[in-house]
């Protein structure tokens, strides 16, 4: 199959100002045979701290007020790995391979309010928490890109800067620290046995404001001689692109609970 990637927008390459999208190809039969793979990594943790106050206490209803400090990280990473062997009469030619890895990473910091409620039956209960913190979110962009060109029987590959989506003049490193809201909500229900035995279900929502995502920053170059696997040494020619720009987005996470939870009294 044809397979090639999409890399200047119309109307943006000065060399080639009109017509369809233009493409790298990547494999063609017979001719080009590589293919593509892409990686994305997710890992999200964080902590609390809280001083809790009771506002309503009886034998079916209680509620709690909470005040505290929140942290929350989010590291997220693309990975897009591309190689492609020329065919010469069915004899491999040379090989390239191109790398581009995008990292996106936020850390939130900030002060925290909330309520907590529950419901107790004779013998089940229903919770639900809600938390909201106010605070700053330290984002950090970090981009690199490279591209290897190897010919046959050559022990000395060619190491370039530069890849595809992460060409010299967006690589780098990047960081800001804008506001950041980041609401949670925690509904429980379950049965339990006095307060000494509990076994539950539940569903935990939580968002945040103006995060960093890796596929948020990709942006394409503008002329294929831009490319260090297609022009080989070519002065490069035209304006400057993709540029280094830092996009944000919101992020939220859902996840389902399973847990039981056990008291002592000394």
């Amino acid at each position: 199959d044809f397979i090639a990637r999409p890399f200047r927008l119309p109307g943006i390459d000065p060399l080639n100002p009109v017509g369809p999208e233009s493409a790298l190809p990547v494999n063609i039969p017979g001719q080009l045979r590589g293919g593509i793979a892409a990686t994305l990594s997710t890992r999200a943790t964080g902590a609390e701290v809280n001083t809790v106050a009771s506002l309503i206490s009886n034998k079916r209803v209680s509620m709690t007020g909470t005040l505290g400090y929140r942290y929350f990280q989010l590291n997220e990473g693309l990975r897009v790995e591309q190689e492609s062997f020329q065919l010469n009469n069915g004899q491999v030619g040379q090989w390239q391979g191109v790398v581009d890895q995008i990292d996106a990473h936020n850390r939130f910091h900030g002060g925290q309010l909330g309520l907590r409620g529950e419901y107790r039956g004779s013998n089940f209960f229903v919770e639900v928490n809600g938390k909201v913190a106010l605070g700053t979110n330290t984002q950090t962009l970090v981009t690199s890109g490279q591209t290897l060109l190897a010919a046959p029987n050559n022990p000395f590959p060619l190491l370039l800067p530069g890849g595809f989506l992460v060409q010299q003049s967006n690589n780098g490193r990047l960081s800001r620290s804008p506001f950041a809201v980041m609401p949670e909500v925690n509904f429980r229900v379950g049965l339990y046995d006095g307060d000494r035995f509990r076994v539950f279900v539940g569903y935990n929502f939580l968002y945040l404001c103006d995060a960093l995502r890796p596929g948020d920053q990709i942006a394409r170059p503008n002329t294929l001689h831009q490319l260090h696997a297609a022009r080989h040494g070519v002065p490069l020619v035209g304006p400057t692109r993709p540029l280094y720009a830092v996009n944000s987005s919101d992020v939220w996470l859902q996840a389902l609970m399973f847990g039981f939870a056990t008291r002592y009294r000394v």
